[in-house]
This record gives C-alpha cells, structure tokens and sequence, in this order.
C-alpha cells in the first residue's frame, strides 16, 4: 500500500511530491525513466480533458519529471456499488481514448467527498495504433480482467453473471501460466547474474 508523508511518497522508481492543486512525479529508475516516464505522458496527453483523470501541466524530459492536476478526494480503500459504476465509466473513458492499463489496484483510485471517483498512475499502459490490432484487443482483455478482478475484491455483488464466467475462465488460464512466467523470470535473473562483473574479477 502507498504510503504518503508529509505529501511525499517515494520509491526505487518515482519520488512523488503531493501539492495543493498539483502532483510532480519524478522518475529516478533508469528502466523507469526510459520506459514509464514516455508512455504516462503520452497516456495523459491522450485522456487531456476528460473527466476523473489527471491533466497534464507539464512534462520536462531532461528531469523525468511529470507535473499533473491533483485529483480531488483521498485513496480508495472501499468501493460501493456507486462508485464502482463510476470505475467502470472511467475504465470505458480511458479505453475510448485509446489508453489500457496492465493493472487496475485499488490504490490508483481517488474517491472525493462528494463520491466522485478519478483514476491515477498511468507508467504500465498500452497506447491503441491501431483499433483492430491484436495487441491492443488483448491490452483491453486484460484491461477488463483486471475490472472484473477490483470489482470482485470490493464490490462482489456488483458483478454480472457474464463477469463471473469470464472470471472464472480468465483465473483458469492465469493459473496454468503462472508456472511459465515464474521460470521466464528465474531464467532473467539468472542470466542478470551470469553477466554482472564481481568486484574482484573487475
């Protein structure tokens, strides 16, 4: 779970500054600034003014440095039959302009006073070229996976029958590739060690 002190919240990938009106979200991580930093600016530039999202302000690539409006509320850490069906609109919003995301935790959701929802963090997405092309019709698969499942976790009773099915269907297959991935990433590590150049071979 994030956790914000003093309106700064920091990891090995991002140090983030929380202001009154506006957020500034600097990447420190090498992978984070060469693949992150691009692909949430260009997401924001495509979701610049619709509803429930972060509008860009600015973006300075000598710093890796976003700076974006500030999202009205505090983070989700509940979601009602209400507001999931304003998660939903906004999930709808995001693929309409062409945006899918790899995953959809609770966290990124800002709920406001009023019950107002709004999405953040936009580093791990998918951007449309095309409409019709491959990688983007499985981007929003899991875009809509990744729905179901935060629906599931907070609000059970608001998924439909067809949900539930796809869910059960969709858990089946994850479940059968979890072997998979988990070798793919043990083989990466191993081959990271193979390389990396011991202090007293150097």
């Amino acid at each position: 779970m994030k956790q914000v002190i003093d309106g700064i919240y920091q990891t090995g990938k991002m140090h983030v500054s929380i202001g009154p009106h506006s957020v500034t979200k600097t990447y420190t991580g090498s992978k984070a600034q060469r693949n992150g930093f691009p692909r949430e600016v260009r997401a924001l530039e495509r979701l610049r003014g619709v509803a429930g999202f972060p509008q860009l302000i600015n973006a300075d690539s000598s710093n890796f440095a976003i700076t974006m409006s500030r999202l009205p509320g505090a983070m989700a850490k509940s979601l009602n039959p209400q507001q999931v069906a304003l998660v939903r609109q906004r999930v709808a919003s995001m693929l309409a302009q062409g945006v899918a995301r790899h995953s959809l935790p609770i966290r990124d959701f800002v709920v406001s006073t009023d019950g107002e929802v709004g999405m953040a963090d936009f580093e791990r997405t998918t951007l449309r070229r095309c409409r019709f092309s491959p990688l983007w019709v499985v981007a929003t698969l899991v875009t809509q996976y990744n729905l179901s499942r935060l629906v599931r976790a907070n609000c059970p009773e608001a998924l439909g029958a067809g949900e539930r099915l796809g869910l059960h269907l969709a858990d089946g297959v994850r479940a059968m590739l979890q072997p998979l991935v988990k070798s793919k990433k043990a083989l990466r590590r191993a081959r990271r060690r193979r390389f990396e150049v011991r202090p007293s071979e150097a």
